[in-house]
């Protein structure tokens, strides 16, 4: 028997239902593997980006956290969603936003990393925000910030809920999800070797006071183990002329909630500052509990105001004062490019996040070899002595360092981190140049003299 023909519209009709068919299961596989990869209600954006919007967030939180110490998962989310003004002001962050999720109560002896949704793009494009998800933790060894990029969870809002408040700290979202990346991962970064006493030899006279628009400054690592809490406050002369730099008339510290400005003496002391130079005072107060673990600090001076960078180490760096307690500082003391002799009998604490270093943070020299005349031993190849003659803490990633005037490419084993006043010694095939008692400071010789 002959088979039976179907009529041509017939024919058509299935042919149109199996194409319908594809097109559907099309659709079907594409949203299940954007459920797999991000969130199926919210656009992924280009693939490709994410690791890149994930990595210039982790240079600014770098910058952000620089000289932090940590330990626990609260005290880190704190200061996470404490920078987010900084953070969206800085001029490499992303069109981005964020919020945290996942951050503990309590501190936990088994500290997980902190979950990050960060929304990118502009608010109201027609295609929408795309959505990144990750576990921020911190690699120690890099001395850096990790953004493990993870699914996101559900019930992510699809858009920030902080867009018209960038001066607010970053919100925590009450997400049920299981992290499983650690806080920290990796041991401690080698540190810098202290150099002391190094100073310019033929310093020139003042021509002005120094203007807080042209200072910077910080408060290094100190003791607060005993019963008073003492650090190192510098202060650093980053115009090209030098200045002199009076006694401070007091301290500001906005913890958020309260601004604090409590009793402040330093003795009269006025110093000249050459340029790329520092000077130091010691503080000294008793410490009172206190809840905040973020503080803003500003420094008082006859020309200004200058914003001073939080003490390194532990999570909650915070100067532990109140509005009413006594906080006395020393006469200024001249530390050159270096620190002062004697300063640093605590040591420095263990600095767990650093930015990269920038050329204008470091001075360049060789060390004298020990036991040398003031010729150089023709059969020995000198490193490369690199110091890092500012306020801020920075680092020196393993692999091929480049960048600095004069000086060739330089191979680094393993990251370092440079304190202020500290330095370290990378070799090169031939040796380096005879520079000893020269420092290269931004492409200009200085003669200096160790005291």
């Amino acid at each position: 028997m002959r088979n039976q023909q179907h009529p041509p519209g017939t024919r058509k009709k299935v042919l149109i239902w199996m194409v319908a068919l594809f097109v559907l299961l099309g659709l079907v596989v594409g949203w299940a593997v954007d459920r797999a990869t991000n969130r199926g209600d919210a656009p992924m954006g280009k693939a490709a980006s994410g690791n890149t919007v994930l990595s210039d967030i982790a240079g600014i939180f770098d910058e952000q956290l620089s000289g932090f110490q940590v330990s626990y998962t609260p005290a880190f989310a704190d200061y996470l969603a404490a920078v987010r003004p900084g953070a969206l002001n800085s001029e490499a962050w992303p069109e981005a936003d964020y919020a945290l999720f996942h951050v503990p109560r309590t501190y936990e002896s088994d500290a997980k990393a902190v979950g990050i949704v960060v929304w990118v793009g502009e608010l109201g494009t027609a295609t929408g925000r795309a959505m990144l998800c990750a576990e921020v933790g911190v690699d120690r060894a890099g001395a850096r910030i990790h953004l493990q990029e993870t699914r996101c969870p559900d019930n992510v809002p699809s858009e920030p809920g902080q867009t018209d408040a960038p001066q607010e700290r970053a919100a925590v979202l009450d997400l049920p999800v299981k992290i499983r990346s650690s806080l920290v991962t990796g041991q401690p970064a080698k540190r810098g070797m202290t150099m002391a006493g190094v100073l310019p030899a033929n310093p020139a006279r003042a021509g002005g006071q120094c203007s807080a628009n042209e200072l910077d400054a910080t408060f290094d690592s100190g003791n607060a183990a005993g019963n008073t809490d003492d650090y190192i406050l510098r202060v650093q002369n980053v115009s090209a002329e030098p200045c002199e730099l009076s006694e401070a008339t007091g301290i500001e510290i906005n913890q958020g909630t309260e601004i604090l400005r409590p009793p402040w003496t330093q003795r009269s002391s006025t110093v000249t500052l050459q340029p790329w130079e520092s000077a130091a005072s010691a503080i000294s107060y008793r410490p009172d509990d206190i809840s905040s673990e973020h503080q803003i600090i500003t420094l008082h001076l006859p020309d200004g105001d200058v914003i001073v960078g939080a003490p390194a180490g532990p999570s909650g760096r915070v100067l532990a004062v109140s509005k009413s307690t006594q906080i006395n500082a020393t006469p200024w003391e001249v530390v050159g490019y270096g620190v002062g002799v004697g300063t640093w009998e605590n040591g420095y604490a263990f600095v767990h996040i650093a930015p990269p270093c920038q050329s204008q943070q470091l001075a360049v020299t060789t060390p004298r070899p020990e036991g040398s005349s003031s010729e150089q031993d023709e059969a020995e190849e000198l490193p490369y002595r690199l110091l890092n003659i500012s306020t801020g803490t920075c680092r020196i990633d393993a692999g091929s360092f480049a960048g600095l005037d004069t000086v060739p490419p330089l191979d680094v084993a393993a990251a370092v981190v440079l304190q202020p006043g500290t330095a370290v010694d990378l070799g090169i095939t031939g040796g380096a140049p005879n520079l000893f008692d020269i420092l290269v400071v931004d492409g200009v010789q200085v003669s200096t003299s160790v005291r």
